[in-house]
């Protein structure tokens, strides 16, 4: 009978930890930091296909491999926003995810795999050379990231 309590108790024990590790990433800072580093690698990407619009650059190749980067970089986020760290428990450490990223996931994860798919439809019309469709693809893929952070992230404050 003592050895059954004595199980029991370590079982948990076991199921609190388990718990707390899933709601309290090892380094919360860490977390943030990678997902700062791949949002701003998607945004250098978007800076390649902004300067081939404004004609800073005539190659459509750039542009198609900067819209591959993109969709890779996309298929990424939620593993990224695995760690629940968010506004409201990051204490001094800076971030701009909302809880409801967690509380919401599924519409989370649709956002992330809406981004790539109109980053791989940017692809798409990059390979073909066209302009217009390239223009298209890009405001395909500003209006998907729009409603992730419209949705997901806190408004930064202005300076």
């Amino acid at each position: 009978m003592r050895f059954q309590k004595l199980a029991i108790v370590l079982m948990a024990v076991g199921l609190l930890a388990a718990c707390a590790t899933e709601n309290s990433p090892a380094d919360p800072k860490a977390s943030i930091e990678a997902r700062k580093d791949l949002m701003h690698s998607i945004l250098a990407d978007l800076k390649v296909v902004v300067a081939y619009i404004k004609g800073k650059n005539d190659d459509a190749g750039l542009v198609a491999n900067a819209a591959k980067g993109i969709s890779a970089k996309a298929s990424k986020i939620p593993e990224v926003f695995k760690a629940k760290v968010h506004v409201g428990n990051a204490g001094a450490l800076k971030t701009t995810a909302k809880p409801l990223i967690w509380s919401n996931w599924g519409d989370f994860t649709q956002a992330a795999s809406n981004l790539k798919a109109s980053a791989d439809g940017l692809a798409n019309g990059a390979a073909t050379g066209d302009w217009k469709a390239i223009e298209a693809g890009f405001e395909a893929v500003e209006k998907s990231c729009g409603a992730c952070h419209k949705s997901f992230r806190v408004k930064k404050a202005k300076k």
